[in-house]
């Protein structure tokens, strides 16, 4: 990673121990989404990621704080952009295009909420599994239910079916895929997006979130809903070792 010793988190900071969210760095519409999908982002990056590491689509690279006690080292790679501050790039590139390492290969990759922007996203995925070393890990999340942003970049939402599809045409073998949040996180998440307007409000929604969550109701049928419902996926596909 270009410039690591200056890097400072951004939208996860850790406190007491623990991951969490930096308001600061969140508009108030999405305050809710990013409390919800923490901790599944926190436990899958910990348990797939691992040695030289990609992080493609890092921007600012708001998840090191996550990673970087679990891999070696860490590659940045983004589009060039001009609107926004980019330090810690070890590479600029058009991601919808062939990618141009030079002999460098990866034993796992993050892309974090990225696919959604690709235009070819099978382009993308086949030349990440060109670049990943045998048994590495490409560990992507998207969003399934949410709404349209960074327009007019916003390309595609993925069932698990397309995910699970585009990472066996890629040459790559399915370890994990789950879905993230679920009926009333949707419910939830529009709520905080279209009524609610202050710091009070979202936190009388999100503790009230968090009672839901605790009842009897709710872990008897969002386990059903969330394979009907889903916020969002997490997919981690592995390259397989090469035979002998």
């Amino acid at each position: 990673m270009k410039n690591e010793e200056s890097w400072k988190p951004s939208r996860v900071i850790t406190e007491k121990g623990q991951f969490k969210i930096d308001p600061k760095y969140y508009s108030l519409a999405s305050l809710y989404i990013g409390e919800t999908i923490l901790p599944a982002y926190v436990q899958t990056m910990q348990e797939y990621l691992k040695g030289d590491m990609l992080d493609c689509g890092s921007g600012q690279a708001p998840y090191y704080i996550i990673y970087k006690d679990v891999v070696n080292s860490v590659t940045c790679v983004d589009w060039e952009v001009t609107d926004k501050k980019h330090d810690y790039l070890d590479y600029t590139m058009d991601l919808n295009q062939p990618l141009t390492f030079t002999n460098q290969k990866f034993d796992s990759i993050l892309l974090a909420d990225v696919l959604e922007h690709i235009y070819e996203p099978k382009l993308l995925l086949k030349e990440l599994a060109g670049v990943l070393n045998p048994g590495g890990n490409l560990v992507v999340f998207v969003p399934f239910y949410y709404w349209i942003h960074s327009e007019p970049h916003d390309y595609h939402r993925y069932t698990e079916f397309s995910l699970r599809q585009m990472a066996i045409d890629s040459g790559l073998e399915v370890t994990y895929l789950k879905p993230y949040g679920g009926f009333f996180d949707i419910g939830f998440d529009l709520i905080n997006k279209f009524f609610i307007k202050r710091k009070f409000s979202l936190r009388l929604l999100i503790r009230f979130s968090k009672w839901i969550k605790k009842t009897r109701y709710y872990k008897k049928r969002e386990a059903f809903r969330l394979d009907s419902f889903p916020l969002g996926y997490m997919l981690v596909a592995t390259k397989p070792l090469e035979k002998k």
